[in-house]
């Protein structure tokens, strides 16, 4: 009998054949976010604490600069706030209209945009050149606003749908230069 087949070697080679060739799921590098795709409240919760809203399709956690939506309960999408979020009119999905928190120049106070790896590398904090940089051209790209771009990006079965300041802006004495990341939404997708 062939010593492959009568199982010997078989272990072996399934053993091989996974770090050669990589795990294809999302712990293999390209996704970097503590959270994954599919998991469930209760292992956002975990991971992030009680969210700030809660909603059956939604919660929002401001101090860790995420929202996390849900589809039959489990993680669909991720919603990242970045630098240039509190300038934005609209931009921030973490955070509720009648928000009382706020500092002197109207930022809530909670809402901080994450230093974590999310995806290939990306935190919120990258700029558009950045985002360039790394994932190449967008599929699409055009102004979304008077003062924000949209650059859409597929890449190793992501959709990166980020939006940028598309002007140099100031806001409550901070500057802001063209570029500077206001919101990164990542799906699955093809």
């Amino acid at each position: 009998m062939n010593r492959f087949v009568s199982g010997r070697l078989y272990p072996v080679f399934v053993i091989f054949v996974l770090v050669a060739c990589g795990d294809p799921t999302e712990t293999s590098g390209t996704w970097q976010y503590p959270l994954r795709f599919g998991d469930g409240k209760h292992e956002v919760h975990k991971v992030l604490g009680p969210p700030h809203v809660e909603e059956s399709w939604r919660e929002t956690f401001p101090a860790s600069g995420v929202a996390v939506w849900f589809a039959d309960d489990k993680v669909s999408k991720f919603t990242f706030i970045g630098d240039a979020s509190s300038i934005s009119v609209g931009a921030s999905t973490l955070r509720t209209s009648t928000e009382a928190a706020t500092d002197e120049t109207g930022d809530y106070l909670g809402e901080v945009p994450s230093d974590a790896k999310i995806a290939f590398g990306l935190t919120a904090r990258d700029t558009q050149a950045t985002f360039g940089k790394i994932l190449g051209q967008p599929v699409k790209s055009g102004k979304e606003y008077s003062a924000t771009f949209r650059s859409v990006w597929r890449k190793d079965g992501y959709v990166l749908d980020a939006v940028f300041l598309s002007v140099d802006r100031v806001y409550g004495g901070r500057s802001f230069r063209r570029g500077t990341l206001v919101s990164l939404d990542v799906t699955r997708g093809l």
